[in-house]
């Protein structure tokens, strides 16, 4: 992981996007995807894995670890919902999920139209988490909390390259050891998906001046 001096002297030298990199290349930083409830429904009944209370929007997530193993073990899942507003002013919807020693993080940057369904989901107590282990079609599937995100809409973004470098530094705080240790000491490992909406990846594709890190896209 990453602690705040490091993440710190990455940003005054200009560094900041390699060590996102170093994220993505540990397994730490990945992609997420947004399922909606028709893809949901469509999938599970090709996998002969469809139960009613699936349908519903998901949260899809990748992870190194058996979440499923653990859970059977007896790890206890726990859920929290947030809204973290950037230095630009633009917010993002946090959800994260416990298992255990693990801890892994959903943001979804609240950008375009269609974030607004999973905001819906998610005051309505009808948002799922799928997370999956690697190279694995099995997947651990929890059921989040109501949130109170009555006054939360989505946001556009004015400077591109501004708001790249804002979520990138919300990601790196997150996955920081020395935050990890403050909050939540009794974690021993962190991850992250992040989840674009389509609107935000063409916004970063058409910005040529963006740095363009591959989770962006």
């Amino acid at each position: 992981m990453f602690t705040k001096e490091s993440i710190e002297q990455a940003l005054v030298a200009g560094k900041l996007f390699p060590l996102i990199n170093v994220a993505i290349a540990q397994g730490l930083l990945r992609p997420g995807r947004l399922m909606s409830p028709t893809e949901v429904v469509e999938v599970t009944s090709r996998q002969g894995t469809f139960r009613p209370e699936l349908n519903r929007w998901t949260l899809c997530g990748d992870s190194q670890d058996d979440w499923l193993k653990a859970v059977a073990a007896g790890a206890h899942l726990e859920s929290s919902t947030k809204v973290v507003q950037l230095l630009g002013g633009q917010k993002v919807l946090r959800i994260s999920i416990r298992c255990g020693k693990w801890l892994h993080h959903f943001v979804v940057p609240l950008v375009g139209e269609s974030t607004q369904a999973i905001l819906m989901a998610a005051k309505a107590d009808a948002l799922a988490i799928s997370m999956a282990q690697e190279q694995s079609s099995r997947a651990l599937i929890a059921f989040t909390d109501p949130a109170a995100l009555d006054s939360v809409v989505p946001g556009t973004v004015d400077n591109i390259q501004n708001f790249v470098m804002d979520i990138s530094l919300l990601c790196l705080a997150l996955l920081c050891d020395d935050n990890l240790k403050k909050e939540t000491p009794s974690v021993e490992k962190v991850s992250l998906s992040l989840v674009c909406s389509d609107e935000l990846g063409q916004l970063v594709a058409l910005a040529e001046e963006a740095p363009h890190t591959q989770f962006f896209h």
